[in-house]
């Protein structure tokens, strides 16, 4: 029992580590604190909106692709307010007009970041890469 202990001890303490590190450098270097940004949204999407993988393997049309592109368009039509960003989806957006939740520019880049992160893994499934 005590090694189980000890490990976890240690284990904890090497998380904590990671995870200072990984916040030291993505403070100091855009590129990290963008891509965290990403990947923090497609957890989101995942964990909070139940989203999970075998629902992405679902969309073999494209949807994934052409959800992001919508949600990239509008980012480049709008202010960094929500009420700035088209709150109509345009008819090339893949689901119903409940699922079009644009709140900003910056967060329909990240919401379209973590879409294409989507698509790449479920392509790569489909092709056996993972």
């Amino acid at each position: 029992m005590k090694m189980l202990e000890l490990f976890l001890a240690i284990f904890g303490l090497c998380s904590a580590i990671a995870l200072a590190i990984t916040w030291i450098i993505s403070r100091r270097n855009p590129t990290v604190r963008c891509s965290r940004l990403l990947f923090d949204e497609r957890l989101r999407q995942m964990r909070a909106e139940g989203y999970s993988r075998l629902w992405d393997d679902s969309y073999t049309a494209g949807e994934l692709a052409r959800a992001a592109s919508e949600y990239a368009a509008a980012s480049a039509t709008g202010g960094d307010e929500a009420s700035t960003v088209c709150q109509m989806p345009r008819p090339e957006w893949p689901w119903g007009g409940e699922h079009w939740r644009p709140k900003g520019r910056r967060d329909c880049l990240v919401k379209a970041g973590a879409l294409i992160i989507a698509e790449l893994e479920r392509l790569d499934r489909m092709e056996g890469r993972s």
